[in-house]
Parts: structure tokens; C-alpha cells; sequence
């Protein structure tokens, strides 16, 4: 899908499908599937909503732990930017 004109540019983003957990501030877990991913972001599938500007570290198999911030959250899935400000402790 193209960008509308006025829209925030974006590093492309590539299709996949990758099982990831996203710690939250309380210890909680939410399991999930990145759907799509950049440099800069993924897209998060869960059965749970996390909430826009929430603070989660984002684990996926065989990596390190990445902190990463909720952009946008709707229906079932969130847009994540890698790498903002303070994770959970």
C-alpha cells in the first residue's frame, strides 16, 4: 500500500510472521505474532489490547530483548516503535 500525500514517511516494512511476547511495566505477558517489521517498528497481532504509548519490551525467540513503544493500537493489533524512551523495569 502506497502513503497518502501528508502522511508520516516510513522505512519499508516487510511481511512476517514471527511468535513475540510483549513484557509490560506490571511483569505481565502478551502473547502474540509480529505480522510485519522494520528497522524502526513491527506490527504485534495478540488476543490483548495493549494501549497507545504504552512502554513494553518485546521479546522473540533466539534475540534479545528489544524496549519498544505502542503507536497505535486497533482491533487485536498494535504498530510498535523500537527503542523509545524507558521499558519496564
Amino acid at each position: 500500500m502506497s502513503r497518502l500525500p501528508g502522511m508520516i514517511p516510513r522505512t519499508d516494512r516487510r511481511a512476517v510472521e514471527i511468535p513475540a511476547v510483549a513484557i509490560r511495566a506490571d511483569g505481565s505477558r502478551v502473547q502474540g505474532s509480529i505480522t510485519d517489521l522494520s528497522a524502526e517498528g513491527c506490527r504485534l497481532r495478540s488476543a490483548e489490547t495493549l494501549s497507545i504509548g504504552e512502554h513494553v519490551l518485546l521479546e522473540i525467540p533466539y534475540r534479545d530483548q528489544c524496549p519498544a513503544q505502542v503507536r497505535w493500537s486497533l482491533m487485536g493489533e498494535a504498530g510498535l516503535v523500537f527503542g523509545k524512551a524507558s521499558a519496564p523495569a
